[in-house]
């Protein structure tokens, strides 16, 4: 937490989150005084107007009951259940147990401006005019300490703090730094009293060594050394990036990294981090003596151990070896002076200094009189140098001094000042790295080119590592070589840094897939541990010697800038590293690389549902607390698109800093995602899962940080288990409907299988009963035949029998019912196997019925039964089979008249439809109703019924009715109406019929 007059800063290392007054649970005032954490971590704030604890799991803010709402100047907890604090004029005390506020000192102690409880658990208190006091607790009582030796009025404690060495250090507003001896309550000066003559107003106080201790003051920084009583001092430097950006330094605070804050009155929060390797910056900004280039590309060492840097913006710079001031030559007007303040090549050889210039061609100066001695450039002819554009200048093991051009390689010759060609190798390729190897051979790197080396013949030898038919040397412009201590080729490229073993014909590629920031490689060099470090067009890289592990540095890492130069690399005979960028040069020592095994704690610093921010407590947040604190949430189907924010609260580097996350329940390896610090998920299937996220150190190091939280995704309401439930429930209960409907439909195709089987059994014996009918019918109709003509002949001759007479009426009579049944068997046979043919012929309907009404007339008068016969139409025309119609009626009269009591009645009748018209003939009587559980059995063939009594009949009339009935497709059906058993006929007029009115 930092504050400030605006509110409550919170920074996790890449962001701010802000709180300010207003609201219920805010601070009343945006002026903040004073920060402190206690023992159980509660942090307390001291505003303007009273003191607060921050409540981190609704991170919100409760106001200390008792507290007058006045200016916090002070506050501590003394670890025995007490919280003091300064308040306006008055000191306090805030009971943890009984949450009572008390005040205390009344009347000793007044206008307090500092507390401090040191490890004994003692309270210390600056109050009044620079006076310090000690509270006793088993007394309840204040001890006041003696005065400041010669401290004036106005005077007040600042700070207190307590050292390693059990000595306090007290700030004072007037007297600089003292110290106080508790065991012998005496007071001794400090270095740091006094500052150009000013007594120093001392701020903050803070320890980061054995004796080692920063002092904010409002003249800058002291880092004050307690043991030999000296100081360093820091302050503010106009226009300088890197410093400090204030004087009026209020306070210290140092993190867990060991980096250091400082807070100042106008130029904000300044970082100081302790950081792996300290870069030492050089670039162009106000002042005498300093580097005035911003673009470095060359860098040479002379024999006095001078540094000669050749820039492309400022021409020649000399960083002087004892003073360690620059002296730049575009500011001394030297005569004859370099024409160019673009220099591409440098070489110190003894007392000279060669300049190779963009376009100028190469100057050689004389380095103890610091004059130009020669001026070379091309002259046309052939015989000089090849181009004025220089880009190398580079000296063998054997002496002699190589220029390599734009135009080709030349060896200049110091005791003939002639530059001699290599004329076995390419002639115009831009030859862009040289290096010499182990075995004196010298390599050549181009950039259309590719690389070769010059053998014990002067020959060259091509290097190819060709894939896929493709040389990657040729492919890529060269920009540096280098050999290292096992004898490996190191090409830096635009594609990436090759090291290849030459013995074992093997390589390794270096590139932004295997954790490069960028593939462009201008230089490397290697450290006494066989480190090879690189730079690139993306930061500085080191490359462990052993495992190849790769770490970055950028410019959160103390980089002046992160975009390197073109060779622009040196190691001096201390072995000092120098690396030249766009913005000026960097240098450290290499050696002094500490690998940071701190690690950082991780926290989810943001929950967002469909990339809006999610605070605890809002309506339908998922938070019920800050998300700093939660450690489980739950979310609905609808709310399954979120993302999390997160941050490992590392200070040093955080850049640097690599996370990983992993989905319990849907990963089951780790995600790597850089630098990126955020996680989102789209359309997340419900279920419970873990979130874990990891990170890397600032030394690009994985360490043991795993942050996790729960979560659970429900479903909708169709895929929760009461749902489930639900639809195991319906489904059992719709299977056992299912089992039950075909139970039921098995029981009744079972039930319709037997009910087939009893018609088929019933159609066969009825059946079995026509064929033996039939076979008998045709065996007695001969005989009765035979029987009948003799009969009829005795009937004519019955007159004279007359005694004879009524007998042989009985036997013609019983001969002709025979005949007729016999016939009726023979057509119902002949109907059911479907051997019966109508004769279809246009007959009057209404005539041929009223001619069978009357034969049956004397029958129903014998019983005395009252006749009906009605006709709608004299006329009606029908087309069908005279014989099958008079079999019809004949039946249906014959059975009304035999079952009938008083009435017989027979309706013939016309029914018009729109589509067709019907004959309906219907003879009715007033025998005793049909029952209906037999009225469909009525029309089966050889069916009797007990309800029939004791009347003639074989049961196929009926049958043979419906049957002729079907053939003309028409109907026969029975209704019970108006307590009359009625039949009736239906059948349709043809087309070849015309049944007209």
């Amino acid at each position: 937490m930092v504050w400030h007059p605006d509110g409550l800063n919170r920074f996790d290392g890449y962001a701010f989150k802000i709180y300010r007054s207003g609201g219920t649970h805010s601070l009343s005032s945006n002026a903040i005084f004073y920060l402190h954490e206690d023992k159980a971590g509660t942090l307390w704030v001291g505003t303007e107007k009273g003191i607060y604890s921050f409540n981190a799991s609704g991170e919100n803010f409760e106001k200390l009951p008792g507290s007058s709402g006045k200016t916090i100047r002070a506050i501590q907890d003394d670890g025995s259940g007490r919280l003091w604090f300064a308040e306006d004029t008055g000191l306090y005390q805030y009971h943890f147990a009984t949450k009572k506020v008390t005040a205390t000192g009344r009347g000793i102690i007044k206008n307090s401006s500092s507390i401090l409880c040191d490890r004994n658990g003692t309270v210390w208190v600056g109050y009044g005019e620079g006076r310090l006091a000690r509270y006793h607790a088993t007394t309840d009582r204040f001890e006041i300490l003696p005065p400041i030796p010669g401290a004036g009025h106005n005077n007040s404690i600042e700070k207190i703090y307590e050292g390693s060495d059990g000595i306090l250090l007290v700030g004072t507003s007037r007297e600089g730094l003292k110290r106080f001896d508790p065991a012998t309550g005496t007071w001794a000066a400090s270095r740091l009293t006094t500052f150009n003559g000013k007594k120093l107003f001392v701020r903050g106080i803070l320890q980061t060594g054995d004796s080692e201790y920063w002092v904010a003051t409002e003249s800058g920084l002291f880092i004050y050394n307690s043991r030999y009583d000296t100081a360093r001092h820091i302050q503010k430097i106009a226009h300088h990036p890197y410093a400090l950006s204030d004087n009026a330094v209020y306070s210290l605070c140092k993190d867990t990294e060991g980096g250091i804050w400082a807070g100042t009155y106008f130029g904000g929060i300044n970082y100081h981090p302790n950081a792996a390797l300290h870069f030492e910056k050089d670039f162009p900004s106000p002042g005498k003596h300093r580097i005035a280039g911003n673009v470095i590309r060359e860098i040479t060492e002379d024999r006095n151990g001078n540094l000669w840097i050749g820039t492309e913006d400022k021409g020649l710079i000399k960083l002087n070896g004892h003073t360690r001031q620059f002296e730049n030559f575009i500011e001394k007007k030297m005569q004859p002076a370099i024409a160019s303040t673009n220099i591409h090549g440098l070489l110190a050889d003894g007392r000279y200094l060669y300049i190779g210039t963009f376009e100028h061609g190469l100057y050689i100066m004389d380095l103890e009189r610091e004059q130009i001695r020669a001026h070379f450039e091309t002259d046309g002819t052939g015989k000089g140098i090849g181009s004025n554009y220089i880009n190398i200048i580079y000296k063998t093991k054997a002496g002699h001094i190589i220029i390599c051009t734009a135009n080709g390689l030349f060896r200049y010759d110091t005791r003939t000042q002639q530059f001699l060609p290599f004329n076995r190798i390419p002639t115009q390729a831009f030859y862009s790295a040289i290096m010499e190897d182990h075995q004196h051979h010298l390599w050549l790197g181009t950039h259309h080119e590719g690389v070769f080396y010059l053998n014990s013949r002067q020959q060259p030898v091509r290097l190819s590592l060709t894939t896929g038919g493709k040389d990657l040397l040729k492919e890529s412009r060269i920009l540096n070589l280098y050999e290292d201590h096992r004898q490996q080729l190191w090409i830096c490229t635009e594609n990436g840094l090759y090291c290849i073993d030459l013995l074992r014909k093997t390589f390794r590629l270096f590139n932004t897939s295997t954790g490069l920031p960028g593939n462009m490689v201008y230089a490397i060099l290697e450290d006494r541990g066989h480190h090879i470090w690189a730079s690139t067009s993306m930061g500085l890289v080191r490359i462990n010697g052993r495992t190849g592990a790769i770490k970055v540095f950028k410019k959160t890492d103390g980089l002046v800038s992160e975009q390197f130069n073109h060779r622009s690399a040196y190691k001096d005979s201390s072995g000092m590293f120098y690396f030249g960028s766009v913005k000026g040069l960097i240098q450290f020592n290499p050696n002094q690389y500490n690998t940071n095994h701190h690690i950082p704690t991780i926290y989810f610093t943001k929950l967002q549902l469909f990339n809006k921010n999610v605070e605890p407590g809002a309506p339908g947040s998922p938070l019920r607390t800050s998300i700093l604190n939660t450690r489980d949430i739950v979310l609905d189907y609808n709310q399954a698109t979120f993302s999390f924010d997160f941050a490992a609260l590392s200070y040093t580097s955080p850049d640097n800093l690599q996370y990983a996350y992993k989905l319990e329940g849907l990963d089951k390896n780790w995600n790597i995602i850089g630098t990126e610090r955020r996680i989102h998920f789209n359309n997340l299937a419900p279920g419970k899962y873990l979130l874990k996220v990891r990170s890397t150190n600032s030394s690009g190091l994985w360490v043991s940080n795993e942050k996790s939280i729960g979560l659970q995704i429900r479903p909708p309401f169709w895929k929760s288990r009461t749902a489930y439930t639900l639809y195991v429930i319906v489904t059992i209960l719709l299977l056992f409907s299912i089992l039950k409907l075909l139970h039921r439909r098995q029981e009744e195709k079972q039930r319709r299988q037997m009910q087939l089987f009893s018609l088929n059994k019933e159609r066969e014996l009825n059946q079995a009963k026509v064929d033996f009918f039939t076979t008998v019918a045709h065996e007695i109709r001969t005989p009765l035949t035979l029987i009948k003509a003799p009969m009829d002949k005795l009937l004519k001759m019955a007159g004279k029998m007359p005694e004879a007479e009524r007998e042989l009426s009985v036997m013609n009579r019983n001969t002709e019912r025979l005949l007729t049944l016999t016939n009726q068997l023979l057509n119902f046979r002949r109907v059911e196997s479907g051997n019966y043919d109508l004769h279809l012929a246009t007959i009057n309907i209404a005539e041929l019925t009223a001619t069978i009404w009357e034969s049956f007339g004397p029958a129903a008068e014998k019983k005395g039964m009252v006749c009906q016969f009605h006709t709608t139409e004299a006329v009606l025309p029908l087309y069908a089979d005279e014989d099958a119609c008079t079999k019809i009626i004949s039946n249906l009269l014959d059975n009304a008249i035999k079952y009938g009591q008083q009435l017989v009645r027979c309706e013939v009748s016309v029914a018009t439809s729109a589509t067709l018209k019907n004959v309906i003939i219907t003879v009715s009587n007033d025998g005793s109703l049909i029952p209906e559980d037999i009225r469909g059995k009525i029309f089966t063939p050889f069916f009797r019924s007990k309800e029939g009594g004791p009347q003639p009949g074989a049961g196929i009339g009926l049958s043979l009715a419906r049957s002729l009935a079907a053939l003309h497709q028409g109907t026969l059906e029975y209704r019970a109406e108006n307590d009359l058993n009625s039949f009736i006929l239906t059948l349709p007029a043809a087309a070849g019929a015309d049944t007209g009115t």
